[in-house]
């Protein structure tokens, strides 16, 4: 393969090679990535929440990762970003009859959808999507309390939801607001469960 001169997607340094990160990145990435999802049982829904990392001021890897994905910018090198990552989660815990993700209409990249996507490939099963029933543009300005309860979602119905495994799936968990408006709008299934990349605790927690 040949290589050329690129810069790290997370930390911009420049190296000759044909990888997305630099060797340091990549370690750090290694280094904090557990065999074993991480689990808990969350306030905010009836269910267990699984994650891959643990959201921590002592690496900014891991905020920088995110924050990369997130960005429209050189959409197809996210692409490639995202796969690379999935590979590295430990899926023998999880499984789903429904893959479901919250979106936005008529948004042209979106990485929890490339995530959720692949997810249900690895997974086989079906991906629905859920729709934000509006658009709150101080939401980061919000407290949990005000998050959990502004935050809110189209129903969507899911035939024989309540005799079915049902798996969110988002980049980190925060307030928990997103993942309990996607619960809501399903009607709040039995079996619920959430996955994501990372659980950043919210502040003042």
């Amino acid at each position: 393969m040949t290589k050329w001169f690129r810069s790290c997607l997370i930390c911009a340094s420049r190296w000759w090679g044909n990888e997305l990160f630099c060797e340091n990145c990549w370690k750090e990435i290694l280094l904090r990535s557990p065999r074993r999802l991480r689990s808990r049982y969350p306030e905010e829904f009836d269910g267990i929440h699984h994650y891959l990392w643990t959201w921590t001021p002592v690496s900014e890897v891991l905020p920088k990762l995110i924050y990369t994905l997130k960005s429209r910018e050189m959409v197809n090198f996210k692409i490639e970003l995202l796969e690379k990552l999935i590979v590295r989660v430990p899926l023998s815990q999880v499984s789903a009859d429904h893959i479901v993700y919250v979106t936005r209409p008529g948004m042209v990249y979106d990485h929890t959808r490339i995530l959720a996507e692949k997810l249900s490939d690895l997974l086989s099963c079906q991906l629905n999507p859920i729709y934000l029933k509006n658009d709150l543009k101080n939401y980061k300005l919000m407290n949990r309390a005000d998050r959990l309860l502004s935050r809110k979602a189209i129903p969507l119905h899911i035939e024989g939801v309540h005799q079915k495994k049902v798996l969110f799936i988002d980049d980190v968990y925060t307030s928990g607001a997103t993942a309990k408006a996607a619960w809501e709008a399903l009607g709040k299934p039995k079996d619920y469960g959430a996955l994501t990349l990372a659980f950043k605790r919210y502040e003042g927690d």
